[in-house]
């Protein structure tokens, strides 16, 4: 995996999720037992107002895996990709040659659901070491829906209590793939002043 060279303790939140990303994507690179090499990793800050068009075109349907966490800090974790590339990203965890998967049924999504559940313990693990506290995540829960329709849920469920949130467009090769995606990244307490 990429070393970015960043402290992260002594970062701003923007570098800590870029760490903490690359801490899910080798949790991905492990489960998926295939090397990961980063060639995008890029986190932008983003006020809730202009967020709805954040994961592409509002009207496109998406396939993504949801978690919240909660104890020292608070917050959600989107993991997203277009349809193609979720197909992809089956095809890579369960060892099968590109383009076997056509159809995201209920097998399929378990498997979303399962990458997007250590992706998303991962991150998490590496966002309470820099915390120095415990951090539990929720069972993940996979979606498939217009990118509109999950980010209008997304924004109502934080829009109170925060008016900011992260987006980190990550792009990288997995067995000469070019996989390409979004982690949302919405932290709401303790967690945007590590350290």
């Amino acid at each position: 995996m990429e070393d970015l060279g960043v402290a992260a303790s002594k970062a701003p939140w923007s570098n800590l999720a870029r760490m903490a990303t690359l801490n899910a994507l080798s949790g991905i690179s492990q489960m998926t037992n295939t090397e990961i090499h980063v060639s995008q990793l890029e986190c932008r800050e983003v006020v809730m107002a202009d967020a709805r068009t954040l994961l592409g075109n509002p009207e496109e349907t998406i396939v993504g895996v949801y978690l919240s966490y909660d104890g020292a800090a608070r917050g959600h974790i989107l993991l997203s990709f277009t349809e193609e590339v979720a197909r992809q990203m089956v095809d890579l965890a369960m060892g099968q040659p590109p383009g076997t998967t056509v159809l995201m049924g209920e097998m399929e999504a378990s498997v979303m659901g399962e990458m997007g559940n250590i992706a998303g313990s991962f991150f998490l693990n590496e966002l309470a070491n820099t915390i120095g506290a415990a951090v539990q995540p929720s069972p993940p829960a996979p979606i498939r829906d217009m990118a509109g329709a999950i980010m209008d849920v997304v924004i109502a469920q934080t829009m109170q209590s925060l008016d900011k949130l992260y987006l980190l467009d990550l792009s990288f090769q997995a067995n000469e793939r070019s996989v390409a995606g979004h982690l949302l990244v919405v932290p709401t307490e303790g967690v945007l002043s590590p350290g």
